[in-house]
């Protein structure tokens, strides 16, 4: 055999053995459980835009009914003595501003939680590149010092989860990337459960009152009928009619705290499905056999929170 005959068959047995190897490293990396499948990704990209959808609405619920009792107090403040009422302003204005203290503290949660959900879209983006790796890196970092602010404004101890979730992100390039995607996003959804579930149960404990009980909003619609006899009382007793702009005030009260009520429940259910999205989301990383039950717990939270957000816009008009 001649020394080209030599050459050109190692240099086959080399293409051959490589083409090999590949086949063999696709066969392991596509056996996997930690690359994820299409429906995986679809179903962790649309829990996380629900999420961050979600975001404004818990503390919008907190300030709403805060706005509509401060308004119907100054409207009860007009009718008092001049000590009563100065004394029922310094009480209004404590309720008030301590209910945005409450909404504040919900913002903080969901702001951390919103950070979470960006950093579950990075971590199944198609295009996964050496930036995308440090924008997730960044994202864990900032989910950090968000848990430290929550902390501060909530005087809770939820347990920073960032750093850790976005620790197993490196991009190295080639096909191994998708199976370092799965483990990033399988590390960042599990170690992001307790904490998770600590914020939303402690945001929903400030909304029960509203969400979950409508007694709250009852209460409202009962004062407002209670506050518009003195001032009916008022104008009859000098003969006049009640004026028509009072009259349709107090009727697009009593709306806003029909509709408020309706927010505040939609908020707080979707928040409890929220937690149940998030608790299949963490099974269907690990089995993959769990899609349809995720896929159910996705689309219950998203119908929740598009209905929120269709009321909420409503009442913006």
């Amino acid at each position: 055999m001649t020394r080209l005959n030599m050459l050109d068959l190692r240099a086959m047995a080399q293409r051959s053995f490589g083409g090999l190897l590949a086949v063999l490293m696709l066969l392991m990396l596509v056996g996997c459980p930690s690359v994820m499948t299409t429906n995986q990704v679809e179903q962790v990209n649309k829990f996380a835009k629900t999420a961050e959808a979600y975001g404004p609405l818990p503390g919008d619920v907190l300030r709403t009914y805060a706005d509509q009792k401060w308004a119907l107090d100054l409207v009860d403040m007009s009718t008092l003595e001049p000590d009563d009422a100065a004394e029922l302003f310094k009480l209004s204005s404590e309720s008030r501003q301590e209910m945005y203290q409450e909404a504040a503290q919900v913002d903080q949660s969901l702001a951390v939680l919103n950070t979470y959900a960006s950093l579950l879209k990075t971590l199944t983006a198609s295009d996964y590149t050496e930036a995308t790796g440090k924008e997730a890196q960044r994202f864990g970092e900032a989910i950090d010092t968000g848990v430290v602010k929550y902390n501060e404004l909530s005087g809770s101890s939820v347990s920073s989860f960032g750093s850790i979730a976005a620790s197993a992100v490196q991009a190295i390039g080639g096909m191994y990337i998708r199976h370092k995607q799965g483990k990033a996003l399988k590390a960042a959804v599990t170690n992001a459960e307790k904490s998770v579930n600590q914020l939303l149960k402690e945001s929903m404990e400030l909304m029960e009152p509203y969400g979950a009980d409508d007694k709250h909003f009852v209460a409202l619609r009962s004062s407002l009928q209670t506050s518009l006899i003195p001032l009916t009382d008022s104008w009859n007793s000098a003969g006049e009619p009640v004026p028509l702009d009072v009259v349709e005030w107090f009727r697009e009260q009593y709306l806003s705290s029909y509709q408020g009520s309706k927010l505040a429940k939609l908020s707080y259910d979707a928040a409890k499905k929220y937690q149940a999205a998030h608790e299949k989301l963490v099974e269907a990383v690990e089995v993959k056999e769990n899609l349809v039950e995720i896929i159910g717990s996705v689309e219950a939270f998203a119908s929740d929170v598009e209905a929120a957000l269709a009321l909420k816009k409503q009442m913006e008009k």
